[in-house]
């Protein structure tokens, strides 16, 4: 299975090196200096987030907080219109309920 993990800070970096033990992950991160810890240890990293989203089975996103998974999803990396159908897309963000929920249907 391919792995996609956004957000490569305190909690992300844990998370997908964890992750990354059983599955084939790739990463993304708006920090060079994250990023590059991760291609030292031989993980794929891509060069955007929706680069990302079109080669994963499941896209795990750690942000820190709700706007920034909308800009993510909706705005600057727009990443939802790179999500292949059945791309299944688990978020661990320390976010507000009701905006994931706004989110979760707008992506359906």
């Amino acid at each position: 299975m391919h792995v996609g993990f956004i957000g490569l800070g305190n909690m992300g970096a844990q998370l997908a090196r964890r992750v990354g033990a059983d599955h084939t992950l790739r990463v993304f991160d708006q920090s060079q200096t994250a990023v590059d810890e991760f291609a030292e240890a031989g993980v794929q990293v891509a060069a955007s987030a929706a680069e990302l989203a079109e080669s994963v089975d499941i896209v795990l996103t750690c942000l820190p907080t709700s706007q920034d998974l909308r800009s993510l999803l909706f705005r600057e990396q727009q990443m939802a219109l790179a999500l292949q159908t059945g791309t299944m897309l688990i978020d661990m963000t320390t976010g507000d309920p009701g905006i994931t929920q706004e989110l979760a249907t707008k992506l359906s």
